[in-house]
């Protein structure tokens, strides 16, 4: 059995506007007590560095009451103010970056309390037999989380594999977010090139820094080719040849545009997103056009289809897809050239496309249309149980020519549990 190994990458970056402080004492108390209202929690502090990120900034505790694991980072600030990088992560809310818990003041001091994982994406990796199709959807999660930091304005300019955590339901999950480089003008705009980087780190800092030029949030991307570079080669080999080298050439183009020496050519966490190898992990979906207009309201999840839209809801997840024959104007700068892809050959709607077909799929989240390849974790696991619903539920749908995504429906117009009826 071939298993997938991940180096260990050491991790040292601390800005000067990060850390403004000449002389930054590292020794945590044993204690730590914050108050939140009518709310006390207490931390008892060990003597344990977490192997990632700032170490010395950073260290293992546990809530005093429950015993839950956390992490505790120390932060400096300027005084009577409160430091500029704890409240923008204090307002970051994404499901693949560590979640800030609390966080408290003592003697000029900025104590952080962190969510704990502690599984690495390297460490899982080791003790499972990854194949390329899983592996592709924990870079689609890193590159999610990328993503939404340079939409706050926050290059994550530094990790490797051991920053990368995993939980136990396949969660990825950046950490040590508080040493990334922050700016209020915008990740599109030039951050400082005056991080200091040891030697058997620079391999993997982008051109910008050899050359010393000013960076933008592209150096991630750069750092994650690498690190993908560097790994493809213990990743299994697919049993369908034609699918494994199909696969394969993807990965090497998408490989190549991360590594492109040019910021200016390197894609933007956006249009990496958009990338063909991508669309592998959306197989599941099919143009439903064809099906009949249904209401269905089973368990907690209420569906309804309405011509090329279907709307999902299920507790605090509600969205709208559209099938990939709707007009095809929006979005549309962001489609890149796909392979062609046999399932969906029977569309003839989506055949005039010669663009991505997975695309073509449309989301609406919070009245904002994007690429189906952009939805979160928690929306692509709901997508494919909608998807799961139209093929197992509706078992009298007939499949035409032996093909079980071509769907000609006989979907009653109301469909709902007794329950409910």
């Amino acid at each position: 059995m071939i298993i997938f190994l991940l180096s260990f990458i050491e991790f040292i970056s601390l800005s000067p506007e990060y850390n403004p402080m000449s002389v930054f004492e590292t020794d945590f108390p044993k204690t730590l007590e914050i108050t939140r209202g009518n709310e006390v929690k207490v931390y008892i502090i060990t003597d344990n560095y977490e192997s990632y990120g700032r170490s010395f900034y950073r260290r293992l505790g546990y809530d005093k009451h429950t015993n839950e694991a956390v992490i505790i980072s120390k932060e400096s600030y300027i005084e009577d103010s409160e430091s500029k990088t704890v409240k923008t992560v204090k307002n970051l809310d994404h499901e693949n970056i560590e979640k800030l818990y609390y966080s408290t003041k003592i003697n000029g001091v900025e104590y952080c309390v962190f969510e704990y994982i502690p599984e690495t994406l390297e460490s899982y990796c080791i003790k499972n037999e990854i194949k390329l199709d899983g592996f592709i959807f924990f870079v689609k999660q890193i590159l999610d989380a990328i993503y939404y930091l340079y939409s706050n304005r926050i290059a994550y300019k530094f990790f490797s594999m051991h920053h990368i955590r995993i939980t136990s339901d396949l969660k990825i999950k950046l950490v040590d977010v508080l040493a990334s480089e922050f700016n209020t003008s915008g990740c599109s705009h030039d951050f400082s090139n005056d991080c200091n980087v040891s030697e058997y780190y620079e391999i993997y800092c982008a051109p910008e820094y050899y050359l010393k030029n000013p960076c933008k949030c592209k150096v991630s991307i750069w750092c994650l080719g690498i690190l993908l570079r560097e790994n493809i080669i213990y990743i299994p080999k697919i049993d369908d040849l034609e699918k494994h080298v199909r696969l394969y050439n993807c990965w090497y183009d998408f490989e190549s545009i991360l590594l492109n020496f040019s910021p200016i050519d390197r894609p933007w966490p956006l249009r990496a997103l958009l990338h063909p190898i991508f669309d592998n992990l959306f197989n599941f979906l099919f143009c439903f056009e064809s099906i009949e207009n249904f209401i269905y309201n089973i368990e907690g999840v209420f569906i309804t289809k309405n011509d090329k839209t279907i709307n999902y809801k299920k507790e605090n997840i509600n969205f709208s897809i559209f099938c990939c024959c709707v007009d095809q104007k929006l979005v549309k700068s962001c489609i890149i050239v796909s392979p062609p892809d046999e399932h969906y050959d029977f569309c003839d709607l989506c055949q005039r496309f010669p663009t991505s077909r997975k695309i073509k799929f449309k989301i609406e989240i919070n009245e904002k249309i994007i690429p189906v390849q952009l939805v979160s974790y928690n929306i692509y696991y709901e997508l494919k149980n909608l998807f799961k619903i139209l093929l197992t539920e509706f078992k009298h749908i007939k499949r035409v020519n032996c093909n079980p995504k071509v769907l000609v429906s006989k979907i009653p117009r109301l469909l709902s549990s007794k329950s409910n009826e």
